[in-house]
Formats: structure tokens, C-alpha cells, sequence
């Protein structure tokens, strides 16, 4: 059953206790596994601040032209199981008739929603499954086997096992913008938000802070809200993701095998090399760094980390925006716009804000390979730079109680953790599920593994669920 916690619980429970922070897709993807997968019942505690469960901040806005970035038929929370696949649900829900369509995100929410309620309540509806509204501020050992839980209403729960499915941090905020941050609204620091994207669509000049797919979503969202607003988007690069197409992969599986991490050089020009031969054979580049997912943990942690290091400065955000494509319809929604001049592309770095007697947000960008900055003023800035993988720099509270305690440890290169609480361990596979991804690799994320947090009901104490 599904029941709603409002008070504290420290009772000893006759069925073993998992609590579950966060309530995202990764934080249901667990709650889906465990309930399904185990042998006996159990007691689900899942907090999550929202008002609603298994949307998180990528499937939380009703907006149904926001679009997945990945065909439905790659959206499974059950990869073994045909029959209850993202694209089923929506065939039957929503009357979907194409498996490779990039369907609404809200649809997934829904999906993700429906499939915990299947799973929790079951054949014999034998586990109970408590959704705590609140947020988890502390988590410490009771010295009994047990992990107790404050929350910021100042209850308590006691667990047998605990996961921080906490997801992706909030974007980061650059330093010329923090200034401006709870004196004015027209800084949309949320691109997800319903209100700040309707002041968005109200502005006549609205400046978009990024140029990956954020921007890409919020770009089309106001094109496609009838917005008027003369648009410009900037990043240090102003690269742009590349659209998805046709992709062969398995026509380069037995060249990807034979990729070595030994050195960042060496696996560059392999990987160029193979996409223009690619291109040259009509299978694509996007079939090179399609075949390459499989292997980018191996070859991650095959590089040394002077070449991680130079890799993450120089060429990730190359990779990203080929390897983290948008649906083509996205693609070309901007690119029409960006052919009428209501959108600019703009390579360069914000030097400073300041908000004008107007209510205007003032801004200097200073253009990449230039020395002389440009002033322009716009009547809404949105944050569109991703989420920040930095832990040292997280507000939540309970990331912060562990890190200041030494209970856990940043990584060294400023993704996500190093080390866990009370020797626990990641579990493996548990990076497969959206959101802090990078933590360890530099591929996102494979619905296709969300099954392997089955593992966890074998574990003992706290394990990150990014």
C-alpha cells in the first residue's frame, strides 16, 4: 500500500526498513526495483520535498513540447520486461504509435509514477510504501544497526538500509549573476519553472545563460509559447548539441573493442578518424559515438588523470554536444529561428550584471577571442548552464552534514564523491540511473541498468543512488 508519513517513526518494524532520499526518476527507479525484486515484503520510506513523486526537475514541467532527448523506445524502467516499457505504457496511455518519436517528458513522469504504483502495490500488495514530504537533514548511525533520519520538520525514522538518490545538483550560478540572485525575478535560476518561464515569455530581450540542451528546450518552449522576445543565448563556446539521425553502431562494435584509454591523444584521433571514415562509408558519425557507450567507463578509467584532467578543461564540452543530442524537431525549431534573427549564438564570457533602475538586468559579455566587452540589457536572464557536479558547493543540508562530518569526500575532480559514509560503497551499476553520472564517467546515463538496484536489498548501510 501507499500511505502518507506525517510524524515521526522510530518503532521497530517487523519488515526490514529502506529509506529512499529523493524522489526523482532515480529515487523511484529504486523504490520500483526493490519492491519488485524482493522475496519478502518490505518498508519503503521515500522523502522528496515535491509535490509529486517520479518527475524530479527533468519531468516535472506539464509543458508537452519539451521533448525527450532520447527515442521512447530507449526509456525503460524494466529492461527485461518488453511488456512494461515507457513505449507500451504510452501506446496505451497516450495513444503513441512510433517507438523511435521523442515523446513528451511529462509522459515519463506519468510513466514513472504509474510503474511505482504497479510496483509497490503488487500481485498481493504486501509492501508498505511511506511518502514523506519533507527533507532529510540528518543521517547517522543509531549504534544499533540502524541509520537514523532527521527531517526539517524536526521528526524522526529509523532504517535498515538508507540511499541518497538526491540526483543532480542545481546549476551553478556565475559569478556576475549571484549579485543580482533574490533582488530581482526577472533572473530565472530554474529553467523548469512554470512562473520564471512565463515571465520569460512576457520579456521583450531575455538572455539565455548556456547553449547546451537546456537552452535548447527553453528556446523552443518560447517559440512554440508564441513568445515575441528577441533571444540571445551564450556560452564560452557557443557550441550548440547536434541533432540525433540515423546511427548503424554495431557497424563499428569490433573497432570500438579495440580502443585503449592509454593516453587522451591517442583515443582522439582513433575516435576522429573513425568519423570521418564514417562519414565517408554513410554509417555516420553519430554510429562512432553511439558504439563508444558501452565502453566510455572502461576507457575512462584508463586515462591517466592529468589526461581526465585536460579532458574535462578542453574537451568534454566538445563531446557533449555530440554525444548528448536533441530530437530533431528541437534542432530545427532553433535553427529556423536562429534564421529570422530572433535567436543569437554567442561565444563568450559574462563579465558583469547589474540590475538598472528600470528593472532591466544590465550584462557584459566579453566575446570569445576578444579583449573588449559588449553591453547589452535584457528584461530577463535565464540559467541554462546544467547542473554542477561539485559537491563542495552543494546547499543541500544532509550532502553538507556528511561532508563537513568527513563522512564522505569529494572528488578530486569535482564530480560528485570520492568516498562514501560508514564504508559503504557505491553500488555498482547504481550510475547507470539519471543523475550525477558524471560522478565517475563520461557518458550519461543508460535507463537499460535501473534494474541493478535490486542489489541493494543485499547491502548493508548508505549508498549513493546518483
Amino acid at each position: 500500500m501507499i500511505a502518507v508519513a506525517n510524524h515521526s517513526d522510530t518503532q521497530p518494524s517487523a519488515f526490514p526498513t529502506i529509506a529512499i532520499i529523493g524522489g526523482g526518476f532515480s529515487g523511484v527507479a529504486v523504490a520500483c526495483h526493490l519492491c519488485a525484486g524482493s522475496t519478502r515484503p518490505l518498508r519503503v520510506l521515500l522523502f522528496e520535498r515535491a509535490a509529486e513523486i517520479g518527475r524530479g526537475v527533468a519531468y516535472g514541467n506539464p509543458d508537452e513540447s519539451l521533448l525527450l532527448n532520447v527515442p521512447a523506445q530507449r526509456m525503460n524502467l524494466w529492461p527485461n520486461r518488453p511488456e512494461r516499457s515507457f513505449f507500451e505504457w504510452a501506446k496505451v496511455a497516450k495513444g503513441a504509435t512510433d517507438r523511435t518519436a521523442f515523446l513528451p517528458r511529462t509522459w515519463f513522469g506519468q510513466y514513472t509514477q504509474h510503474e511505482l504504483i504497479e510496483a509497490v502495490g503488487g500481485p498481493e500488495g504486501r509492501h508498505i510504501f511511506w511518502r514523506v514530504q519533507a527533507q532529510v537533514l540528518r543521517a547517522r548511525p543509531d549504534g544499533r544497526g540502524q541509520v537514523a533520519l532527521t527531517d526539517d520538520r524536526g521528526r524522526r525514522y529509523l532504517a535498515n538500509r538508507v540511499v541518497l538518490a538526491t540526483g543532480n545538483g542545481p546549476s551553478r550560478l556565475p559569478a556576475p549573476l549571484v549579485p543580482l540572485l533574490g533582488v530581482t525575478d526577472q533572473l530565472i535560476v530554474n529553467p523548469w519553472s512554470e512562473e520564471g518561464l512565463a515571465r520569460a515569455h512576457e520579456a521583450r530581450r531575455v538572455l539565455l545563460v548556456g547553449t547546451g540542451l537546456t537552452m535548447m528546450d527553453v528556446a523552443v518552449g518560447m517559440a512554440r509559447g508564441g513568445s515575441f522576445a528577441q533571444i540571445i543565448a551564450v556560452s564560452r563556446r557557443g557550441l550548440l548539441p547536434r541533432a540525433h539521425g540515423p546511427s548503424h553502431a554495431a557497424a563499428h562494435a569490433q573497432w570500438v573493442g579495440t580502443l585503449s584509454g592509454r593516453t587522451l591523444k591517442s583515443l582522439l584521433h582513433a575516435v576522429r578518424d573513425r568519423a570521418r571514415q564514417a562519414e565517408v562509408d554513410q554509417t555516420g558519425w553519430r554510429s562512432v559515438i553511439d558504439a563508444m557507450r558501452p565502453h566510455t567507463t572502461r576507457l575512462w578509467n584508463e586515462l591517466p588523470r592529468s589526461d581526465r584532467q585536460k579532458f574535462l578543461r578542453q574537451i568534454a564540452v566538445w563531446w557533449d554536444v555530440h554525444r548528448h543530442r536533441c530530437p530533431q524537431e528541437v534542432y530545427s525549431v532553433v535553427q529556423v529561428w536562429r534564421e529570422r534573427g530572433r535567436l543569437a549564438v554567442l561565444a563568450g564570457e559574462l563579465t558583469s550584471a547589474r540590475l538598472e533602475r528600470t528593472g532591466e538586468i544590465s550584462v557584459e559579455v566579453r566575446p570569445r577571442g576578444g579583449h573588449l566587452s559588449i553591453r547589452m540589457g535584457f528584461d530577463a536572464v535565464v540559467l541554462c548552464t546544467g547542473p554542477d557536479g561539485d559537491v563542495t558547493r552543494s546547499k543541500d543540508e544532509l550532502l553538507s552534514d556528511l561532508l563537513q562530518r568527513g563522512e564522505v569526500a569529494p572528488h578530486t575532480l569535482g564530480l560528485g564523491f570520492r568516498r562514501m559514509p560508514w564504508r559503504a560503497r557505491c553500488v555498482p551499476m547504481a550510475s547507470q540511473v539519471r543523475g550525477s553520472r558524471r560522478s565517475v564517467r563520461f557518458a550519461r546515463v543508460s535507463f537499460g541498468k535501473a534494474q541493478r538496484y535490486r542489489n541493494l536489498r543485499r547491502r548493508r548501510g548508505i549508498w549513493h543512488a546518483p
